[in-house]
């Protein structure tokens, strides 16, 4: 299964949103709002699952766990992402 994440540390400076979503892949379902850890470069660092997505063309690398049980409530969700808008 694929998923957008949302990582927690800035990789690239750019105004748009899509700029700063990854892909990645996993081997069983994740909710959107899920706390991951995920590789970014040579460093592992934390991550929001945004939404599930189907294949792409590209090879992605894997997310490295949950790290949490319970995903954020959809609110958060949204203000995370309103929060990245508005601030990057």
């Amino acid at each position: 299964m694929y998923y957008e994440v949302l990582p927690a540390r800035i990789f690239r400076k750019s105004p748009a949103l899509s700029d700063g979503i990854l892909t990645y892949s996993y081997f069983s379902e994740l909710e959107p709002g899920t706390i991951v850890a995920i590789p970014l470069g040579k460093r592992e660092t934390i991550g929001v699952v945004y939404r599930k997505v189907k294949e792409p063309e590209f090879k992605t690398r894997d997310i490295s766990r949950p790290l949490l049980e319970k995903p954020l409530p959809q609110y958060l969700l949204k203000s995370i992402l309103w929060l990245s808008a508005y601030y990057l």
